[in-house]
């Protein structure tokens, strides 16, 4: 801008609301572009359960299915909550099967998360909850405690 040019009236009155409108879409368009969020947790859990390479098969098969692909692009809680269900899910298994304390902070808060997005999120918490027994048959005949 010049030195003693004058900005025009019109502009100054219209830029908060241009500042609100901007901040609609760079909103909408955060929950559109979010749609590949899901695959570093699941592969990571895929490698906690069973192989890496079954991780990777996994993230691989999720980014070809029509479910996912078609309502990870709307801008609502379906890719959010894959996202935040598969971290509580990977937190678990860390927690349980390799017995660390950061496998359990990363259930309790992507849990608490989940539960906050949606109200079913209620319900996956607690069937990962009742989950819980069959993923510790080692912890029930005397196995070792948590570490850090």
């Amino acid at each position: 801008m010049m030195v003693g040019a004058r900005v025009p009236k019109r502009l100054v009155l219209h830029l908060p609301l241009l500042a609100i409108l901007l901040m609609a879409l760079l909103t909408r368009s955060y929950h559109l572009g979010h749609t590949n969020d899901v695959h570093p947790p699941l592969y990571a859990l895929g490698g906690a359960l069973l192989t890496r390479s079954a991780g990777l098969w996994a993230a691989a098969l999720l980014s070809v299915t029509y479910f996912h692909v078609k309502y990870s692009q709307e801008a609502r809680m379906y890719a959010l909550m894959g996202l935040l269900f598969a971290t509580t899910f990977w937190g678990l298994v860390i927690a349980v099967r390799q017995q660390r304390r950061s496998g359990w902070v990363v259930y309790g808060a992507a849990g608490a998360l989940l539960m906050y997005s949606h109200a079913i999120g209620a319900l996956y918490v607690t069937a990962l909850a009742l989950l819980f027994p069959l993923l510790v048959p080692r912890l029930a005949t005397g196995g070792a405690g948590v570490r850090g």
